[in-house]
């Protein structure tokens, strides 16, 4: 999983201050720009990830990796309705 996600993050738009947000009930994922605009990845890539978690868990381990890879932190934001993640 680890090599398919350094593929398909050539040019993740993610800096500090954006978020990343797992909505369980509908399988998908979104992304935020610290200004509150959407982030849109090159061919789907979001819905890609989506389709491969199948929990609360795999999405925080997805963020890990992907806080690690961009040599950011992944910070759980408290009080959301769906499991979201503030980079910073």
């Amino acid at each position: 999983m680890i090599l398919a996600l350094e593929k398909m993050l050539v040019d993740v738009p993610i800096s500090a201050g954006d978020r990343l947000q797992w909505n369980n009930e509908g399988k998908f994922i979104t992304a935020q720009a610290q200004s509150g605009k959407p982030l849109y990845w090159h061919g789907n890539q979001l819905k890609k990830m989506a389709s491969w978690l199948r929990s609360d868990e795999q999405f925080d381990s997805y963020v890990m990796i992907l806080a690690e890879i961009l040599n950011l932190k992944a910070v759980l934001v408290e009080g959301e309705r769906h499991r979201t993640y503030r980079f910073e």
